[in-house]
């Protein structure tokens, strides 16, 4: 193995491993924004330029930057980002880490990455381009008919099993399920917008 292959290997590790700490302790300044700590006010804007400026030093470092390899790695942090959110509760009309509705939640995950998504589900499922269950991805949204209204998530494809990640009702938080039968016979569009 070449030098260069083994520098970029090295790299690659460093950066999915940054990836990780970053997305714990993006997780734990969303628990303490909730809980509203004076700490988190008192710091938030020196960690934010901190953390800004370890990820400029880690980008230019990184030399690999082909398209595949760039919305794969979209992919895989809008996934991260979606199962970080776990926990959070369901909230009518809500697009932020306070509640989020289905919709919401897919608008600001997308968002977060600069991605514009329309805000409800029905429109989500015109928002990209309609792909069948089996080519999905690990990222593509997920739009179901439930009765008489509209439900959307986040596919995550681990091997061979598909789960969705969502904000399923007004009793229920942001979770991970198996997207199972029930889920599959009202699911209407898988959407690419990546």
């Amino acid at each position: 193995m070449s030098y260069n292959k083994k520098l970029l290997e090295f790299f690659d590790k460093l950066i999915s491993s940054f990836y990780k700490v970053e997305l714990y302790l993006l997780r734990k300044i969303i628990v303490l924004k909730r809980l509203e700590f004076p700490v988190y006010r008192k710091y938030h804007s020196s960690f934010f330029l901190f953390s800004t400026l370890i990820l400029l030093l880690f980008f230019s470092c990184h030399i690999d930057t082909s398209p595949k390899n760039t919305i794969s790695g979209i992919r895989g942090k809008i996934v991260n980002l979606a199962r970080s959110l776990k926990g959070i509760t369901y909230r009518y009309g809500g697009t932020d880490i306070y509640g989020f509705d289905c919709s919401g939640f897919v608008y600001y995950v997308y968002d977060s990455f600069g991605i514009k998504v329309p805000r409800t589900a029905k429109k989500q499922g015109r928002a990209g381009r309609r792909i069948k269950l089996k080519r999905s991805k690990s990222g593509d949204i997920l739009v179901f008919k439930l009765n008489n209204s509209w439900h959307s998530g986040i596919i995550k494809r681990e091997n061979n099993n598909l789960f969705l990640i969502h904000a399923p009702n007004s009793l229920s938080v942001v979770r991970e399920e198996a997207l199972t039968g029930y889920w599959i016979k009202r699911l209407r569009y898988v959407v690419r917008v990546l």
